[in-house]
């Protein structure tokens, strides 16, 4: 069919169920340039020609065509290619927005909202930067922004939080969090998400990046890689970047005088009054209020936060004496002073107005909680500072802490939390003294975690645990720069848990990495080389998990090399646990049987139950291996026993259940083994463990297979890839692609199933062994042996297309292409 290049234009944005006003809108052009180029009477310019590429959705193979069309380079019926190899989805896919909803009202900003708004949609601007003083309402005007605009972009908005960030390297994970996105594998996490990214048009509102500027460069780098992303940052500085455009935010508009009937009509004076009545309901503005309203608002330069801890007083002095109090200390208007913080230049008053009201006490415990990151317990903050719940209350009244009563928690707002931390800082002495405080508690409950992790209080403990993660690995972070080992070792156990449970098996890879290198032998003392080799015990264990178990069996081995000579038992009976875990993936059952009596003998010996049951399930795959099922069988449901009444949690049982089934699947009882699956898989959602919920989900299929539920197979299998891909065991993703080969072998889809085998068979991780399956066997072999048998019941025509299709295909790209 051939077509003029308007005409062609006409008919691909309708395709794409758009209006001449939509596409200019999101283009960035005038209806009118539309129009135009619609009716053939003007051609788009590079830039509108390249924007065009995106919002027509034009395949990336076709981007450099239709470029060529659009200049007149080529003609327009070579348009006729790209409408015959790609149809548009009619409806876009955005990523589900994740913009929290405001509480409160925004009063004013209407000249700021449309100037943002317009900038915003200038195709120029692909960084836009708030810029303004701590307090100015910033992040409210950016959330409002947001909402207004979202739907100007085909994935929406997203927002993200980096005020709890602590460092620039974690940017990139924060914005994947909030995006909803997970790495996997052993990728970089940057290179990751700029994929993800690529080809996606959205706005990613980054919120309190001011502290984060060193090393803020890695936008430029995702403004360059993914051209379709476009940057909303609040930030008390520029962020100086070329890149980089900036709208200052100004306080409200200060009123010269207030009318009793025209309040509203003043955004500032309206703002204070409804945080006066917020706080005390029964507050009404008389007239001889007016003047000291108008004076606040001056007083403050009409900054919003300044307003509304100024209102927060109402409980405790009238109109008059706050701004009596405020215009004693509103310092931040005339200080010039090069050792000040451009960031405090303008919320600094309010601060101080709040701080000199304190007393000594108030103030010695609002910078001690300065140590904290997030959210915290009331626990917590009285055995760092050594204060009074009623101090607390106090503090809370004020409006300087805030408390959320159905989690009994605190918090520090971030602006006051670092304003208090300067104080902190300011005496050397208990600033340490602090530190060292805050590191040993959180390492303190670490210790104690270890033991509820491994009893019935496991899903509170893991719920503490996640609370307060940020603060642990602050302790962390701090416990492992003093070198403190005796600290660090409170951490270890712990960590391994909760990184396991979760899935974070390369995070917790580096972080074991970090302990084991603390300090390098041979100048470690003891208590260092148990620090080391408990660590790399770990880095041992989570490498196999993730593919490499010849990896993790030496660094499993050099652990216990270093463990044995130290007579610490416990540590040194999981450096055990580990190595045998890595023996099972290695399907090395004669070094298995020899550890796992090991682990028995210690477990046994410190009374540690959760050892004693994990070292029958590996007993019990060595006695499946050699048929002695009747033993096996008594293994198993003394371990099924330990975990599940006599310990009563669930990490252990998911796995004593997995084994359980695979020994009834052995022996062709399939319907029993889908209840022990389907056991597994309980407790695994419960706790939410990431890996035994992919392997429940894996053997289940396996069964369905068993039982010619091909349908519910694959179900069961692509749960599996999921979790497996999120996690980054590619081991277990191309254990799952072998199983899938399988149900499109039942299905009748052979070719597709020799796709996948080719990709399988492709892949040097295919050299491991299959996990937790009837029988010891090497994924390759078994993937062989189906390529063979579908070899010969294709056309060779037919099997030779397929076979090298598969091997052209990216492991990421096919299971993508199975998790749509």
């Amino acid at each position: 069919m051939n077509y003029t290049f308007g005409v062609w234009i006409k008919r691909r944005r309708k395709a794409l169920d758009l209006t001449q006003q939509e596409l200019a809108e999101r283009v960035g052009c005038s209806v009118a340039t539309i129009i135009k180029i619609e009716a053939d009477e003007r051609r788009p310019s590079h830039q509108i020609a390249d924007l065009l590429v995106s919002h027509l959705e034009i395949p990336p193979d076709q981007r450099k065509l239709f470029i060529k069309v659009a200049r007149q380079e080529k003609a327009a019926e070579h348009l006729n290619a790209i409408s015959n190899t790609s149809t548009p989805d009619l409806v876009a896919k955005p990523i589900q927005t994740n913009l929290p909803f405001p509480l409160t009202s925004l009063l004013g900003r209407e000249y700021e909202m449309r100037a943002i708004l317009q900038q915003l949609q200038n195709p120029a601007c692909r960084l836009l930067t708030l810029t303004g003083p701590g307090g100015v309402g910033k992040t409210r005007l950016a959330l409002e922004i947001a909402h207004q605009i979202r739907k100007k972009f085909d994935h929406g908005a997203c927002f993200v939080s980096l005020a709890g960030t602590s460092t620039a390297e974690f940017i990139i994970p924060t914005i994947a969090g909030a995006l909803g996105f997970s790495f996997s594998g052993a990728a970089d996490m940057k290179v990751q998400l700029f994929n993800f990214l690529r080809g996606k048009h959205i706005l990613l509102v980054l919120d309190n990046l001011e502290h984060l500027l060193p090393g803020i460069e890695v936008l430029v780098e995702l403004l360059e890689f993914a051209p379709y992303v476009k940057l909303l940052v609040t930030s008390r500085e520029q962020l100086s970047l070329r890149a980089e455009w900036v709208f200052e935010i100004h306080g409200l508009p200060v009123p010269s005088h207030l009318d009793l009937n025209k309040l509203d009509s003043n955004s500032a004076a309206a703002l204070f009054i409804q945080r006066a009545e917020q706080v005390q309901m029964n507050f009404t503005a008389r007239p001889d209020d007016l003047p000291a309203i108008a004076q606040i608002c001056r007083l403050v330069d009409g900054l919003p936060l300044g307003l509304e801890l100024g209102a927060a007083w109402i409980r405790t002095m009238s109109v008059t004496e706050i701004a009596r109090e405020i215009e004693k200390n509103m310092d931040f208007l005339t200080t010039m002073a090069r050792d000040v913080p451009v960031r405090h230049h303008s919320i600094r008053a309010v601060f101080d107005h709040s701080w000199n009201l304190l007393s000594e006490e108030e103030r010695r415990v609002i910078t001690q909680l300065s140590i904290f990151r997030g959210s915290f317990t009331g626990e917590a903050a009285l055995q760092i500072t050594k204060s009074s719940l009623q101090l607390f209350a106090g503090l809370v009244g004020k409006s300087l802490l805030k408390h959320e009563p159905d989690a009994r928690r605190y918090e520090l707002h971030e602006l006051l939390r670092q304003y208090a931390e300067e104080k902190l800082a300011a005496n050397p002495q208990t600033h340490a003294a602090t530190r060292q405080s805050h590191a040993a508690y959180y390492a303190a409950l670490m210790q104690q975690s270890w033991i509820d992790l491994r009893n019935a209080n496991q899903l509170v403990a893991l719920a503490v645990i996640e609370q307060d993660i940020e603060n642990i690995r602050t302790a962390w972070q701090y416990s492992l720069a003093e070198g403190n080992s005796a600290e660090v070792l409170k951490f270890l156990d712990s960590f391994w848990v909760i990184h396991d449970i979760r899935g974070w098996y390369h995070s917790g890879i580096k972080l074991f990495e970090d302990a084991a290198g603390q300090v390098p032998p041979p100048s470690e003392d003891e208590l260092s080389r148990l620090v080391r080799g408990k660590a790399l015990g770990f880095v041992g264990l989570y490498a196999g998990v993730i593919g490499n178990p010849e990896r993790g069996l030496a660094l499993s081995q050099e652990a216990v090399a270093i463990l044995e000579p130290l007579h610490q038992p416990e540590a040194l009976g999981y450096a055990l646990f580990g190595a045998a875990l890595n023996c099972l993936y290695k399907s090395d059952f004669k070094q298995l049987s020899e550890i796992a009596q090991s682990m028995s003998q210690i477990g046994r010996e410190i009374g540690d139950k959760w050892m004693e049951g994990f070292a029958m399930n590996f007993a019990t795959a060595i006695l499946a291996q050699k048929n002695r099922f009747e033993e096996a069988r008594e293994k198993i449901d003394r371990a099924l026993q330990i975990f599940g009444k006599e310990i009563g949690e669930y990490l252990g049982l998911t796995w004593a259940a997995l084994v359980r089934g695979q020994l009834a699947l052995i022996q062709e009882e399939y319907m029993k083994a889908k209840s022990f699956y389907e056991r597994s898989l309980k407790a695994s959602q419960a706790l939410n463990y990431r890996r035994t919920t992919q392997q429940s989900y894996d053997n289940l299929g396996d069964v369905a297979l068993y039982l010619g539920e091909v349908e519910q197979a694959e179900q069961y299998f692509l749960h599996s890839l999921e979790i497996s891909e999120e996690t980054g065991q590619h081991r277990e993703i191309l254990g799952t692609l072998y199983d899938l080969a399988r149900v499109k072998t039942a299905q009748g889809k052979k070719a597709h199933a020799v796709e996948l085998l080719a990709v399988v068979l492709h892949h040097p991780l295919s050299t491991l062994h299959l996990f937790l399956r009837t029988e010891p066997v090497v994924l390759r072999d078994a993937a062989e042996e189906l390529r063979a048998k579908l070899e010969a019941e294709l056309e060779r025509e037919t099997y030779q297309a397929a076979w090298a299709q598969g091997q052209t295909l990216p492991l990421e790209a096919v299971v993508a292409g199975l998790l749509r």
